[in-house]
């Protein structure tokens, strides 16, 4: 076989397995983006009750119900936050196998696309850039809605200094969980 039908042929190849990989990659962040939708609906189905009943004139338990649906709002925010880290590392995990294709088809190319096949390395530069600037102030929105207005709320409404104190501590030791998280991913 001449050598450039074997150059076009592995070429083909390269680029099919590149174009999978990259439909995964987009797939899952896609999924992650999915997710985010799934997080605001569930986390207003999970606020709007304990809120409601704590307006409601039957006074039993107010305290604990609302407290308890902090706590569980809490949970669900730092379990869908987890899981889309984990996304988000495959999506690393899948950019830092397309790029040896990336050098490989550029290699095949040659001089005619010496800017071409450059997404992977674009997208690390982006995301150093924008990604993460905006990943902080997201987690400083995030920390106020699910951290402070709580503790607002049972301190300053339910007047329960206990609830609010351990509402903020669990609140605190869960996010610093997820933050811990979040920098393992952030140093890929």
């Amino acid at each position: 076989m001449p050598e450039t039908e074997t150059n076009t042929a592995s070429l083909e190849y390269v680029y099919k397995e590149y174009v999978r990989l990259s439909e995964r990659c987009a797939s899952y962040v896609q999924s992650s983006f999915d997710d985010i939708k799934l997080f605001g609906v569930g986390g207003l189905a999970f606020a709007w009750k304990p809120i409601v009943d704590h307006y409601q004139p039957d006074q039993t338990a107010q305290s604990l119900l609302l407290f308890y649906g902090f706590l569980t709002i809490l949970l669900v925010v730092i379990i869908f936050g987890i899981f889309n880290l984990l996304k988000q590392s495959l999506v690393i995990y899948y950019l830092k196998h397309l790029r040896a294709y990336e050098k490989e088809i550029r290699a095949d190319l040659g001089e005619i696309n010496k800017v071409a096949f450059e997404w992977t390395e674009s997208y690390s530069k982006w995301r150093k850039k924008v990604v993460i600037r905006i990943f902080v102030r997201l987690q400083i929105v995030v920390c106020l809605a699910v951290i402070g207005f709580p503790v607002f709320i049972l301190y300053r409404v339910q007047h329960d200094i206990r609830h609010a104190v351990i509402y903020g501590i669990v609140s605190v030791v869960l996010m610093g969980i997820y933050g811990s998280a979040a920098r393992v991913l952030l140093k890929e």
